[in-house]
């Protein structure tokens, strides 16, 4: 699945439903049923009775059937589909499912903010610590990005900037520490980042968007080395 700037998680039963963007992962779905005798998961519902509904949402948003159900492969494989294929897929894994799916997404449609709430609050404190590390991380990356326009950085030079802080405080950049975590290429290296490193990358940023600013730092390198160098002196600390 491509990233997308919508996402969310949806909890059933304690277990997680990925989002991205209009995409909900159906094997998620089927998961978090418990697999239901007489139920069949996503690639058999498919091609059993679903393709018929997947069609007429493909016609219906003038695309084609692939491009609104996908099915990844590998050790992450899943299969995702479009929130209406996802809610006609839940409808006929569990009722209950289907009403807890279709009620969530659409406070999510809406911008209902308690929803982010309810969510953390029925996390263990361990998670929530982590949840707001994230969270944090995220403020600070969406502050220094929107800093690093204003300042000349173009095309790759955000990832040279990423990888400044990277190299910063870890040594290595982000490919390097996919390498060493063994986690799938092009996989987001925060989302499996602990607490601690999560708040150092998000000091990094804070201090890279102070200090070019400041010093009206501009284009590609120079904010890469400033993004370098301010992880250098969080690294320095810990």
């Amino acid at each position: 699945m491509k990233n997308s700037a919508k996402h969310f998680e949806l909890v059933y039963e304690d277990k997680t439903i990925r989002q991205d963007g209009d995409f909900i992962c159906l094997t998620d779905l089927w998961n978090a049923s418990e697999k239901p005798s007489g139920k069949r998961d996503p690639s058999h519902w498919k091609l059993e009775s679903g393709q018929d509904f997947i069609d007429s949402v493909a016609k219906k948003l003038n695309v084609r059937s692939a491009t609104i159900y996908k099915t990844t492969r590998g050790r992450y494989g899943a299969s995702w589909g479009h929130w209406q294929i996802a809610l006609a897929y839940a409808k006929y894994l569990s009722p209950e499912l289907h009403m807890h799916v279709n009620e969530i997404y659409m406070r999510y449609q809406t911008g209902d903010v308690a929803l982010a709430d309810d969510v953390v609050d029925k996390m263990t404190p361990e998670q929530q610590e982590l949840h707001a590390a994230r969270t944090l991380g995220k403020v600070a990356r969406n502050y220094l990005t929107k800093t690093l326009e204003e300042h000349e950085v173009k095309g790759y030079g955000y990832v040279h900037c990423t990888n400044g802080t990277y190299k910063g405080l870890f040594g290595k950049n982000a490919k390097q520490i996919r390498e060493d975590r063994n986690l799938p290429a092009r996989k987001n290296v925060r989302e499996h980042m602990d607490i601690e490193e999560l708040l150092s990358v998000g000091l990094s940023e804070i201090l890279a968007k102070k200090e070019i600013e400041t010093d009206d730092i501009n284009g590609n390198k120079p904010c890469a080395d400033s993004c370098y160098r301010n992880a250098s002196k969080v690294k320095s600390i810990l």
